[in-house]
């Protein structure tokens, strides 16, 4: 085996608080599982960008409604793969899919999504501009309703980033995100990084309000429509039942019982202790008879679809049961061979953490590519509160019918009774589980300098990817690295087997890599995998380009990081020499050693020296050196340049940028620069650090007046300004922004 069985796997019983070996997570009390199990409602939530996520609206839905959510972002590709990252017990899923720029792609999207059921809600976040989610928000919005399906989308909103638009209250849905942020704060701290590589924050958030413009609903609104669920019932077991069930004896038996069930979960919300569990376990008790009853009728079409939708219901209802009741089931399982074969010994522990004792009925296991049911015991046993129950047992297993790839090779069935109603456990453990590891390409894009033209296929230029593998710190095994790469670059000499040690959390890996004259314009996208015993266990996609990017090899480039890292990737990409600055080189070095002195976005949060830098930036400036300035926030020191530059961050649509100096040498010299082509990706509403500068010659700017782009003289040097999004344009591979870049160092 390549990689270690897991000797210990922790299932609680509730999948809301799965522990497993390689990390911990934070469980959903049973308030919020009672919720869930209410609820049916799907929201699908299609954005674009980490960074733009609305997520105080999104957890407002999940808290106060129970409903489920679906996060969906699209990426072009060369074919489809989805990745997922899911908090279960949260009832979030965050979908990455990559899609090929064809026709039948967004087909391939709406199968993958829907392949359960249609969502309820469709929320299109803001600033959606990659071709893959415009092609997917149409169809959604075009896509009839369909009279054989239990459910149907009902409502489509999207954000409204421009405040102009916003004069239809009667169609506006208005969240107070500020609120919803600070009421879901520790949630989100402790949830989103498992979810998103951006973190949130207040920045990333939209402001105080949030704005969704009802674009269709097929729901009949007789009260106020400014709602995202107005005219929408959260649970519709009783609905489901009316339309897949006659009219008659049974059909009443079956709403009595769902309405039973309903009753008894929504007054435990509002009960505590004993009294809220007897609840639970009642509400519970009805969903089992209601579905021994949907299962005692008449087999017809529809009873498939009945039975399907409760065990939905009956999963979460269990769940929301088992959590209030207090039980945790853990097991322990180890292989070894002995003279009469593979035997496995299994110890099992159950402990009671809730107000009263459980009786434990029975204990089975279900061996693999069997149906028989093998029971371990059926001697009752009564665990009180804040006990275990320990046994161990001893199963003969054939080694043959291992199926250590599936994921339920072996079954414990354990039946419990809470008072008189029963609740059966069934856990499936896997004799050995894929690590949980990630792998990604750091930078995840690339910008390389075009090949000569040969007439034959020759390497010219070589240069590397870095990929990063993280992992929990406990985990060890060994994986194999998989590069696919695009027609043209070749991968040199890397190391393919790697052994992962426990107490190490980071990996970093160097691919070299050449291209040659068969490498295409446009850009590509390369993929690397971790393989695990002929699995995929992690998987990454870049993003690579050809880009002329003429810069003096003599010129000299000293920098401090902007926020995100990319600045510095960037410079990697180049022929520059460069060199970060320290605190203290910044207030002690001879800056004049350096031709450009680059400050990156959000520098100003972690060099407070730069208030007392003035002096030493005006000497540099004066001297010669061309300053650049990126995007700042208002934490920025408005008295650390010779210059005045006071922030300004503004939302607008990139058509409404100006052009004051056509022929400013910044927007011509080496390259030319079109500032449609520049800003054609960001679309909709964008986010600008737009800054009043004075003096300065203005190059671009907003309606505002205040400049994205201009230049400052001061004796034999200048300063530039540029408040434009440039290194999320080149993490795009914008080749007008790499442009400028080259522009802005050549200055």
């Amino acid at each position: 085996m390549l990689y270690k069985w897991k000797h210990i796997l922790v299932l609680s019983l509730v999948l809301g608080i799965i522990l497993f070996t390689v990390g911990s997570s934070v469980r959903a009390g049973s308030a919020d599982l009672i919720d869930y199990a209410l609820s049916d409602i799907r929201v699908l939530y299609v954005y674009d960008d980490d960074h733009s996520i609305d997520w105080p609206t999104l957890y407002f839905l999940n808290d106060e409604y129970g409903c489920r959510l679906d996060l969906v972002r699209l990426q072009s590709h060369t074919q489809f793969y989805p990745s997922i990252r899911s908090l279960e017990d949260r009832e979030i899923y965050m979908h990455h899919l990559f899609v090929p720029n064809d026709s039948t792609s967004t087909d391939e999207v709406v199968d993958y999504l829907f392949a359960d059921r249609r969502p309820d809600l469709v929320l299109f976040g803001p600033n959606l501009k990659s071709a893959p989610a415009r092609s997917l928000k149409e169809h959604l919005i075009n896509l009839p309703q369909s009279y054989s399906l239990l459910f149907n989308i009902l409502k489509l909103f999207e954000f409204i980033s421009d405040e102009r638009d916003r004069n239809d209250p009667a169609n506006t849905v208005v969240i107070n995100v500020r609120g919803a942020a600070r009421r879901y704060q520790n949630r989100m701290d402790n949830e989103i990084p498992r979810l998103a590589d951006s973190y949130y924050t207040e920045e990333i958030g939209v402001g105080i309000l949030s704005h969704y413009r009802l674009l269709k609903s097929y729901v009949d609104i007789t009260g106020n429509k400014s709602d995202f669920l107005g005219g929408i019932p959260t649970n519709r077991l009783e609905a489901v039942i009316k339309r897949l069930t006659i009219e008659g004896p049974r059909s009443k038996i079956l709403l009595e019982q769902a309405g039973r069930f309903r009753d008894d979960f929504t007054a435990a919300k509002e009960a505590a202790g004993r009294e809220m569990v007897d609840l639970l376990v009642d509400g519970y008790d009805a969903v089992l008879e209601l579905r021994e009853a949907a299962r005692s009728a008449p087999d017809d079409p529809l009873k498939s679809a009945l039975l399907a939708f409760l065990k939905r219901t009956l999963y979460r209802a269990e769940r929301a049961t088992l959590d209030a009741v207090g039980v945790h089931w853990e097991v322990r399982i180890s292989l070894r061979d002995s003279p009469h074969g593979t035997r496995a010994k299994v110890v099992l522990a159950v402990s009671v953490d809730g107000p009263s004792e459980v009786d434990i009925t029975s204990v089975q296991f279900l061996s693999p590519n069997d149906t028989v049911r093998i029971t371990l015991d059926s001697v009752p046993r009564t665990v009180v509160p804040h006990q275990a129950y320990v046994r161990q047992y001893l199963i003969d297993i054939d080694a043959d019918q291992l199926r250590t790839n599936e994921p339920d090779s072996l079954t414990f069935l354990t039946t419990l009774k809470y008072g008189r109603t029963p609740l059966q456990l069934t856990n499936s453990l896997p004799l050995k589980e894929l690590p949980d590891l990630r792998v990604q390409f750091d930078p995840e894009f690339f910008f390389v300098p075009p090949v000569a033209q040969l007439d034959v296929d020759r390497i010219v230029s070589s240069m590397a990817w870095n990929i990063v593998i993280t992992k929990p710190s406990e985990q060890s095994g060994d994986v194999h690295i998989k590069l696919t790469t695009p027609r043209g670059i070749f991968a040199g000499a890397y190391t393919t087997d790697l052994s992962l040690e426990k107490g190490t959390t980071y990996r970093r890996v160097r691919i070299p890599f050449s291209i040659s004259n068969l490498f295409e314009p446009g850009i590509h996208y390369p993929k690397v995998s971790l393989i695990v015993d002929g699995q995929v266990a992690a998987a990454d996609t870049g993003r690579i380009r050809m880009a002329a990017f003429s810069i003096d090899e003599r010129r000299t480039v000293a920098f401090l990081p902007d926020s995100t890292g990319a600045l510095e990737d960037c410079l990697g990409m180049t022929t520059v020499s460069y060199r970060p600055l320290t605190r203290r080189s910044l207030m002690t070095s001879d800056l004049s050693a350096y031709d450009v002195l680059l400050i990156g976005s959000g520098a100003a949060r972690d060099f407070s020296e730069l208030s007392d830098a003035r002096d030493r930036f005006e000497a540099y400036i004066r001297g010669g050196g061309s300053l650049v300035v990126f995007g700042q926030d208002y934490q920025w020191p408005h008295y650390a340049l010779p210059f005045m530059l006071v922030p300004s961050l503004e939302q607008l649509p990139p058509t409404k940028i100006s052009v004051e100096i056509q022929k400013a040498s910044i927007l011509s010299r080496p390259y030319k620069i079109s500032v449609e082509g520049l800003t054609k990706r960001l679309g909709g509403t964008s986010r600008f650090a737009a800054a009043v500068v004075s003096p300065s010659e203005k190059v671009l700017t907003t309606p505002s007046g205040a400049t994205l782009l201009s230049v400052s003289r001061l004796g034999d040097g200048q300063m530039i300004y540029c408040g434009l999004p440039l290194f999320e344009m080149i993490g795009e591979l914008n080749l007008q922004a790499i442009h400028l870049l080259a522009n802005i160092l050549n200055y």
